[in-house]
């Protein structure tokens, strides 16, 4: 059998992808980062484009305090630093408690592990049945679960402090979509 654990990185399609196959033959909390895996342990994650995800993140804090995100309010939140107590005092938005703690808002690499395999949540269901059948599993068709509830496209969001200032925050995050993009999932080592 096949040892193997999905890492499920905030805003990612990871409640789709944990219910449609679970966390793997590792036990541990769901947002569990690589680094507190056994490394011969086969894990996959998903990368998701780095301003979408910021998005995604701002609109589901919106969404639990029953607000709708517009474009102002995204802009202040990521000129406040991608963080608003009034949004998140009462959430408790800590995904990961260990040597290091990981919030929703954290960069993705923070859950990563040079050992872990890449998919790109763009390329979702082109790129995750490859992985999923070298786990040993069948390729599913994922359920679309948790998704953010925003009325506009990106481009509605789009500032160009706004994304500079993402690009400066999420720097790692869109060097490593950016080479997922371009060559499809990274390999196991």
């Amino acid at each position: 059998m096949i040892r193997w654990r999905f890492i499920h990185i905030p805003k990612t399609a990871g409640i789709s992808i944990s219910q449609a196959y679970g966390y793997g033959t590792e036990i541990g909390h769901p947002h569990t980062p690589a680094s507190e895996f056994d490394p011969d342990v086969r894990m996959f994650a998903v990368i998701r484009n780095p301003i979408d995800r910021a998005i995604s993140i701002c609109a589901y804090l919106f969404a639990v305090k029953q607000r709708e995100l517009t474009p102002v309010d995204f802009h202040q939140w990521v000129a406040a630093g991608c963080h608003h107590d009034h949004l998140e005092q009462d959430l408790a938005i800590v995904s990961w408690r260990g040597p290091r703690e990981l919030r929703i808002t954290s960069e993705q690499k923070c859950w990563l592990t040079p050992a872990v395999q890449l998919v790109g949540y763009e390329r979702l269901a082109a790129d995750l049945p490859s992985v999923i059948r070298l786990l040993g599993l069948t390729p599913k068709k994922l359920p679309l679960l948790n998704v953010s509830l925003r009325h506009r496209t990106a481009a509605a969001y789009h500032d160009p402090a706004t994304w500079e200032s993402l690009a400066t925050r999420y720097y790692a995050d869109f060097q490593i979509w950016n080479q997922l993009m371009n060559g499809g999932p990274i390999p196991w080592s």
